[in-house]
């Protein structure tokens, strides 16, 4: 449980050195556009993702649960993950959430990385509940022991304090 951490917007979310950062996007690979770093790395991954055509053959068959990975070149501090979300005005919230966070983490082992870093998911952009965004997160993540270090990146106060909440309280429960 310990290689589960929380962030607070205070921190920049490209700041720390991490194999992976995560970009919850649509099909059209299209964030909320909530954090300007993160816009800045998304824009320059998405110039080389319309240059390598082996990453996604077929823009039309980008669907949900689809996870790609750009591999970051000439030494940059994070390689992206593009993993496709569909907002929950759809049914199946908690498996939507469930498959988004399983398949992220999957992909990055896959990939060989031992440290993620995921974004808090926007219950505005996506309109998940912030309880189910936290505790199917802060779960499926505490199950996923093979990684040093997933990183959870708040943007605001109110999911920080959520999501430390709940970590509490789990760690609480793991120590009896």
């Amino acid at each position: 449980m310990n290689h589960v951490k929380i962030f607070d917007k205070s921190k920049d979310i490209t700041e720390r050195n991490v194999d992976i950062i995560v970009a919850p996007v649509n099909r059209d690979l299209e964030t909320s556009g909530v954090h300007k770093p993160l816009d800045y790395v998304i824009y320059n991954h998405r110039y080389q993702l319309r240059m390598e055509r082996s990453i996604i053959p077929d823009k039309s068959a980008v669907a949900y649960g689809d996870v790609y990975v750009i591999p970051e070149e000439d030494g940059g501090q994070s390689s992206l993950m593009y993993a496709v979300l569909e907002s929950s005005k759809k049914d199946n919230n908690k498996k939507r959430l469930e498959q988004f966070y399983n398949n992220i983490f999957l992909k990055a082992i896959d990939f060989g990385a031992s440290s993620i870093r995921v974004p808090s998911l926007s219950h505005g952009i996506f309109l998940y509940p912030v309880q189910e965004v936290v505790h199917i997160g802060i779960d499926i993540a505490a199950s996923f022991e093979t990684f040093q270090e997933i990183q959870f990146y708040c943007y605001n106060d109110a999911y920080y304090n959520v999501f430390i909440t709940y970590l509490e309280i789990l760690k609480d429960k793991w120590k009896k």
